[in-house]
């Protein structure tokens, strides 16, 4: 984002930053402990890095620039309640951050006691510290589809989510509360690493 990239190789992540003599590696940052590795998926506003959770670690790792110009962990951030063996839910696989708002794609998310349902979680900056703000599941009265929650970004008080056969879902945030606005149906579908008429 503008004058700040990143990249993350297995346990580490990668700042560079834009200055008066081109880009240059500014940080080098690690997992945290008890963190088994990060994700590929990297998003970044205004001096806040989310990234996403590897297979297997439900986690989303914060980074934050403090006054100083330093780079540090801040949190990670995991969702729930979930069932407690559920390390396969690709939580984190799709991240994205808009101002004080994060989202996080959990498409094989598990309830305690139910079987997995796509989910996708936001999370708000309270000042202090990100706190789960909303958990949106699939919204409508038929059958949910595989991996919906597969993706999701968020843009102020407005939020998208999808799988990967297309569908699109529109959420709208008013007065801190999320809620369904519509769906967008393309006239073809992805399946078996081919597109088809829907």
């Amino acid at each position: 984002q503008g004058n700040i990239a990143a990249v993350t190789f297995p346990g580490t992540l990668m700042v560079v930053e834009r200055g008066t003599n081109g880009w240059s590696v500014t940080a080098t940052l690690h997992t945290p402990p008890g963190v088994r590795d990060m994700g590929s998926d990297v998003e970044i506003d205004n001096g806040t890095i989310v990234v996403g959770g590897e297979t297997g670690n439900y986690q989303a790792l914060i980074y934050r620039k403090n006054a100083s110009g330093a780079w540090s962990f801040i949190s990670s951030l995991t969702g729930g309640p979930r069932h407690q063996n559920d390390s396969g839910d690709f939580h984190g696989g799709d991240v994205d951050i808009s101002g004080n708002t994060i989202s996080i794609a959990s498409p094989f998310f598990t309830l305690p006691l139910g079987p997995p349902s796509g989910s996708v979680f936001v999370f708000t900056n309270t000042g202090a510290s990100w706190v789960q703000s909303a958990v949106l599941r699939y919204p409508l009265s038929d059958e949910e589809p595989a991996g919906w929650g597969t993706f999701a970004a968020v843009q102020a008080d407005k939020l998208i989510v999808s799988h990967f056969q297309g569908d699109t879902y529109f959420y709208q945030r008013t007065n801190g509360a999320w809620s369904f606005a519509s769906r967008y149906q393309p006239n073809v579908v992805f399946s078996g690493g081919q597109l088809s008429p829907a």
